[in-house]
């Protein structure tokens, strides 16, 4: 490509200061430390969901700006200012590079205070993968499946990312992949026509996070046991779109409800209650995977009953914000809250997750726990005994 370049609008990205200062007198051009943010990553384009595919699997990437050029590699981030590349502080993020490798996820984990494991690598890789995936736009929202598969197809089989693939997480650590959770204010929908299961990040429309937040690939931090799963493909492409599907996973179960404060009508929150002979307020968060009714406008602030919580992990998912699970003490504990469905016996839907962060909520949960072992044979549900540790439960997710 011959055309002619006006090299001043290059300079034009830059900023210009006049510095008096003794001895440093003089003219001083400086770029904006989130350069590479703000003309590449948030741009529109790479906001459409299916660009972020195609960007991400292309070994070599040209981007042209306003003022200047930008180009990208599996090794390179760099422009027309900073050719050799993007050093110091300008220099992007882990998570904003163009990186698919093993050692990019292993740079990942040691940027999100995880410790190092080989055998997790990959799996840092699709958690950014997915972050970055959901905050994207997509037209068609039956698209939601169809426009990550390539990236799933490719940490598979490139990146030895184990397990079966389910709609958006993987049978390998499926614990620790349950609990990821939508942005608290953005009320995020999920969509009437079926697209994922519950379980399934990829069932709504909003941000994730923590849709790969796996600590320790022994899985000491998980208290659930998963006993199968079934998904209905669309086609014979198992990374595709799905037509249904369940999980079925075995723990401890007590009896909750929730209820909506609507003091700040923008920003309902909902909070989770023990039921008892009376509602007991816990302290902990709970996040409402939805707060819309089907897929319209209306947010939905009914008091729900009858619902179950299941505790997942302790410490899991935590967003590792300079802390991790040997340093939260044993009084925390996230887990998935279920609703029945109607006409379906042991079979649920999720509705959110919960964080328990309180010793006192730890010995009210500990009465639930017994209170509902107490009646476990009206509850229609498989379970065992697991002795003082209580019964384990086995329910199906859909």
């Amino acid at each position: 490509m011959d055309c002619s370049r006006n090299e001043t609008t290059v300079i034009g990205a830059l900023a210009r200061y006049q510095y008096t200062g003794k001895g440093f007198e003089g003219v001083y051009f400086g770029m904006l430390e989130n350069t590479w943010q703000h003309e590449l990553h948030w741009s529109p384009l790479n906001r459409r969901a299916w660009v972020l595919q195609e960007r991400l699997l292309s070994q070599r990437n040209l981007h042209f700006r306003r003022r200047q050029l930008f180009w990208e590699c599996q090794q390179h981030t760099a422009c027309e200012l900073t050719p050799k590349g993007f050093v110091g502080i300008v220099c992007p993020p882990y998570y904003y590079q163009k990186r698919l490798s093993l050692e990019h996820g292993a740079l990942l984990r040691k940027y999100e205070d995880l410790p190092p494991d080989r055998l997790l690598d990959s799996f840092a890789i699709w958690r950014t993968i997915v972050s970055t995936y959901s905050n994207c736009g997509l037209t068609f929202k039956t698209d939601k499946l169809v426009a990550i598969s390539a990236l799933a197809r490719h940490c598979q089989t490139q990146l030895g990312l184990e397990g079966e693939y389910l709609a958006g997480l993987w049978s390998k650590y499926l614990g620790n992949q349950l609990l990821w959770e939508t942005h608290p204010y953005l009320h995020g929908k999920r969509q009437k026509t079926y697209r994922a299961p519950t379980w399934s990040w990829a069932s709504m429309d909003d941000t994730v996070f923590d849709a790969c937040d796996i600590q320790f690939s022994d899985e000491r931090d998980i208290v659930i046991e998963v006993k199968g799963w079934k998904m209905d493909l669309v086609s014979t492409d198992v990374y595709g779109p799905v037509s249904g599907g369940y999980i079925c996973i075995s723990g401890r179960l007590a009896r909750v409800v929730v209820c909506a404060d609507t003091t700040d009508a923008d920003h309902p929150a909902y909070k989770l209650k023990i039921k008892s002979e009376i509602f007991i307020p816990t302290r902990g968060s709970f996040q409402k995977d939805t707060l819309f009714a089907d897929n319209s406008n209306t947010k939905v602030v009914d008091l729900y009953d009858d619902l179950l919580v299941m505790p997942i992990g302790k410490g899991v998912g935590y967003n590792n914000r300079g802390t991790i699970f040997d340093e939260r003490g044993p009084h925390s504990w996230d887990g998935l809250v279920l609703k029945p469905i109607e006409g379906k016996e042991g079979v649920f839907h999720q509705l959110g997750k919960y964080c328990m962060i309180s010793k006192d909520d730890e010995l009210r949960f500990e009465t639930a726990f017994k209170d509902f072992d107490l009646a476990a044979e009206t509850h229609g549900l498989e379970f065992v005994s697991n002795g003082e540790m209580g019964n384990m439960y086995t329910v199906k997710i859909e």
